[in-house]
C-alpha cells in the first residue's frame, strides 16, 4: 500500500565490496532510474538505494532484476531487493504457455502488467516462463483475460502453480535433493524435492513439494529472500 510518504525506491542490502556504482548503473540502464546511492565502498558489506521517477518503473525494475545475477562482476552475486511500499507477497507463481519463442522478459512484463502489479518475471531455459503477481486475485483475473486474443492474434495461457510446491532459485551449486529436503522439512512435511540440472550440473533451480498448501505457504513466507549455504556470490533463495 502506498502512503503519502511513499517514494518509488528500491533497497539492496548486503552487497559485496567489489560491486561498484557502474555495475549497478549498467544493470538498471533499461529503467527510468532517477538516482542510485551506494554506501561507503570501504566497508566489507554495502547497501544501495535506487530512486525512480515513478512507482510503475520501480515495480518493473523489481520484477525484472530482483534475485538476478549482477552482470560483469568477477564473482557472481545475485541482487536481493526490497520494495518498501509493498505488502508481503501474496501471489502464487504461474507458468506461461504458448509464448512466442523470442519474447523477452520485458515484453512479457508489459504484456501482463495491465492485469495487475507484478512481482516476478523470468524466462527459464529449463522450465519456460514463470510470472508472479503481488496479489493472487490479479493472477486469477489474468488467467481469464489472456485467453482472449492479444493484438496480432497472439494467445497465451497462464497455468496455476501447484500451491503445495515451493519454487527455489539461485541455489548454491552444492545443494542436492537430500540437503534441500533436510533444510525445508522444519517448515512442514516434505514429500519430494528436485534440483534441476543440465549436463549433470545444478542449474540453481529447485522444487520442494510439501504435504499441504498451508505448509508451502508458511515455508515461502519464512524463507523468501533469505540466504542459505552462503558462499561468496552465491545464495540459495526460496
Amino acid at each position: 500500500m502506498r502512503t503519502a510518504e511513499s517514494q518509488p525506491t528500491l533497497i539492496a542490502l548486503g552487497l559485496p565490496d567489489y560491486v561498484d556504482y557502474e555495475d549497478l548503473a549498467e544493470m538498471f540502464d533499461d529503467f527510468a532510474v532517477k538516482r542510485i546511492f551506494l554506501s561507503d565502498e570501504d566497508q566489507s558489506s554495502q547497501w544501495a538505494k535506487f530512486e525512480f521517477y515513478s512507482f510503475d518503473e520501480a515495480e518493473k525494475a523489481y520484477a525484472l532484476t530482483h534475485l538476478r545475477t549482477i552482470p560483469f562482476i568477477h564473482d557472481s552475486w545475485s541482487l536481493s531487493l526490497s520494495i518498501p511500499w509493498k505488502p508481503r507477497l501474496a501471489g502464487y507463481p504461474r507458468f506461461v504457455k504458448c509464448l512466442p519463442q523470442h519474447t523477452t522478459e520485458l515484453q512479457l512484463y508489459e504484456m501482463l502488467h495491465p492485469f495487475g502489479s507484478m512481482a516476478y518475471v523470468r524466462i527459464f531455459k529449463d522450465i519456460g516462463p514463470v510470472v508472479e503477481f503481488w496479489n493472487d486475485e490479479d493472477a486469477m483475473k489474468a488467467e481469464v483475460a489472456v485467453k482472449r486474443h492479444f493484438a496480432g492474434g497472439l494467445k497465451i495461457t497462464l497455468q496455476a502453480y501447484d500451491p503445495c510446491v515451493v519454487f527455489c532459485i539461485n541455489l548454491n551449486p552444492g545443494v542436492d535433493e537430500e540437503s534441500l529436503i533436510l533444510y525445508s522439512q522444519k517448515y512442514g512435511r516434505v514429500e519430494s524435492a528436485r534440483v534441476l540440472k543440465r549436463d549433470g550440473k545444478s542449474r540453481g533451480l529447485g522444487l520442494v513439494r510439501f504435504s499441504s498448501a498451508e505448509e508451502a505457504k508458511y515455508a515461502k513466507a519464512s524463507l523468501h529472500g533469505t540466504t542459505w549455504q552462503d558462499k561468496p556470490g552465491k545464495r540459495g533463495t526460496l
